[in-house]
């Protein structure tokens, strides 16, 4: 290569990944608020072997949460500040 090129990377390959565990219990997650970012994990955790509790004082956010055996919906009153 000559001096002031750039090699250009082609990101769009396809990377696998195999992952092996042994002697792995069952993981327990606790999630608390279930705004998208923890709708987005909670959808990609389900397929997942784990138990998930997610809380939230906002019912109407719990509620668009995906239903799965694996998941918890908790709904928390709101805590005042003392």
């Amino acid at each position: 290569m000559e001096s002031g090129q750039r090699r250009r990377h082609d990101l769009r390959g396809v990377v696998k990944l195999y992952f092996e565990s042994y002697h792995v219990a069952r993981w327990n997650i606790v999630i608390f608020g279930a705004g998208h970012v923890a709708n987005a994990l909670v959808t990609m955790l389900i397929h997942l072997d784990c138990r998930i509790t997610l809380f939230d004082p906002r019912q109407e956010w719990i509620d668009k949460l995906p239903r799965s055996p694996r998941l918890t919906r908790s709904w928390l009153p709101t805590c005042r500040r003392w």
